[in-house]
């Protein structure tokens, strides 16, 4: 119920940014749509500048990518996609990029660049030698790695969704109803089949993770936002 009603209130939001954001001007004085990767500045996007300087916050370099999957990067550096900004407006996208700050002040990247490609790289090293040399014993080992390390995992990164939202709705306080709507957002974007995150993030949940989630639920999500103020 409480997923409805949030995602039902993210509806009235205020519309998205133009396609305004990936223009530039050539030569020639024509206005012309850019989709490569742009980094962020004042003039492309006066209103995240603006939004920092209201709640004292000093932006990182965020760079603006054009992929249409409604995705946002922490490292190696901060990045939004087209896609995201399709489906949010200013206010929202900015409770996002903090989110994506808050993740470099956790463990987060030493988990996605570190231990899951080791485990990864582990996974595949076993059920290789299990296609040519099977045992029982190395079936139930890479069962193990599958079941226990994939699901300890998911359960570190859901704490740390979890942490990184409430950082999030530490500095936003009263306003922490932006970071709702662009998690319910998302959410549905994604519910509905509108947009898919990248296949090689895909990929590698169903191989290492599944049924297991990385991500609380969205109502999970929003009552530890709401507690925080």
């Amino acid at each position: 119920m409480l997923d409805q009603k949030a995602i039902n209130l993210s509806g009235n939001l205020p519309g998205n940014l133009s396609d305004a954001v990936f223009q530039k001007k050539t030569n020639s004085g024509i206005i012309e749509n850019s989709y490569t990767e742009e980094l962020m500045t004042y003039e492309n996007f006066p209103e995240m500048f603006r939004l920092s300087e209201r709640f004292g916050i000093r932006l990182p370099q965020i760079y603006i990518s054009d992929s249409e999957s409604p995705q946002a990067y922490a490292w190696p550096s901060i990045r939004i996609t087209k896609g995201l900004i399709k489906i949010l407006g200013p206010k929202e996208i900015f409770a996002t990029i903090l989110h994506e700050m808050g993740h470099r002040k956790t463990c987060w990247r030493y988990i996605d660049y570190i231990i899951i490609p080791g485990y990864l790289l582990l996974f595949c090293y076993l059920a290789g030698r299990l296609l040519f040399d099977f045992s029982l014993e190395g079936l139930i080992l890479l069962l193990f790695l599958r079941i226990g390390v994939g699901f300890l995992i998911c359960i570190i990164e859901r704490n740390i969704e979890l942490k990184v939202d409430s950082y999030v709705a530490g500095i936003l306080k009263e306003k922490n109803g932006w970071l709702i709507n662009a998690i319910c957002r998302v959410d549905r974007s994604l519910s509905l089949n509108r947009a898919k995150p990248p296949l090689s993030d895909r990929v590698i949940y169903y191989l290492l993770f599944y049924p297991f989630k990385t991500h609380p639920s969205v109502g999970r999500r929003i009552r530890n936002i709401v507690t925080i103020t």
